[in-house]
């Protein structure tokens, strides 16, 4: 004979509990699917883009190379013989490129790195300032994608630590040495071109050498006593400044031009 308790477990479950069992089934299977789909998607990103990366960064070695090289550009010379989009009386950063002693340079390293504007979308509004396109038809850009490919690529900071890296830290070097601030404290100012106006070039040097305590070098524009370009050096493995080894392209006395009226 069974007992009253086993009767008991095999009568029908009452409607509310059943509901709730259904409910309870219907929410662990949809929890299960979303696990699964999100499952599915981290492997596709992971397939996609995080293993491509890390793949493409190891398949392009870092280049040993000697040092690295700020470039800054003096706009007024810059655009003097150029139409520029931003004309201003400013120094502006034109890249930073590993070099070599003897002058030469390696360039566009690794073509599986390409360019890509949204990793350094945080950086975009004080490059926009500082390091902007000024050639009318490019895009905006355009010299960002141009630094990254030919340089970029091939430098330290960036195949160690990614795009972004390397953009912010040639912005950090920048903010670091106010060259136009010491350059005035210092006397040297924009001037309309002329011999009375023109500055003896060691001046120039100690004005910058004198705050850094590291030679720099000075590029003027071909037959022309014009700064166009000022090079501040930095060694290749942590990016501490060292005397730069390259000689001036300049006269002895220099004109730092201030914009065409």
């Amino acid at each position: 004979m069974p007992q009253m308790e086993d009767i008991y477990l095999l009568r029908p479950l009452p409607y509310s509990q059943s509901k709730f069992l259904r409910r309870l089934t219907y929410l662990l299977i949809v929890f299960t699917i979303l696990i699964a789909l999100l499952f599915t998607v981290s492997f596709y990103m992971n397939t996609k883009y995080v293993k491509p990366l890390a793949k493409s960064r190891s398949a392009c070695p870092i280049v040993k190379y000697d040092y690295n090289l700020l470039a800054l550009r003096w706009i007024p010379t810059t655009c003097s013989n150029t139409k520029c989009i931003a004309d201003k009386e400013k120094w502006e950063i034109h890249g930073l490129w590993p070099t070599y002693f003897n002058g030469s340079w390696p360039q566009f390293c690794c073509n599986t790195l390409p360019f890509n504007v949204n990793l350094i979308e945080a950086l975009v509004p004080e490059m926009d300032t500082v390091w902007p396109n000024q050639l009318p038809g490019k895009a905006d850009d355009s010299l960002w994608d141009h630094e990254w490919s030919k340089h970029g690529t091939c430098s330290k900071v960036g195949l160690e630590n990614g795009q972004k890296s390397y953009f912010a830290k040639t912005l950090d070097l920048f903010n670091k040495y106010p060259i136009q601030e010491w350059l005035s404290k210092a006397g040297i100012i924009p001037t309309t071109k002329s011999n009375e106006n023109a500055y003896e070039l060691n001046k120039v040097h100690e004005a910058i050498e004198s705050q850094i305590g590291h030679k720099v070098n000075l590029q003027c524009t071909r037959k022309s006593d014009m700064i166009d370009t000022l090079y501040l050096c930095f060694d290749y493995q942590n990016l501490t400044l060292i005397d730069c080894p390259k000689k001036d392209s300049c006269a002895d006395k220099v004109i730092l031009p201030k914009l065409k009226a």
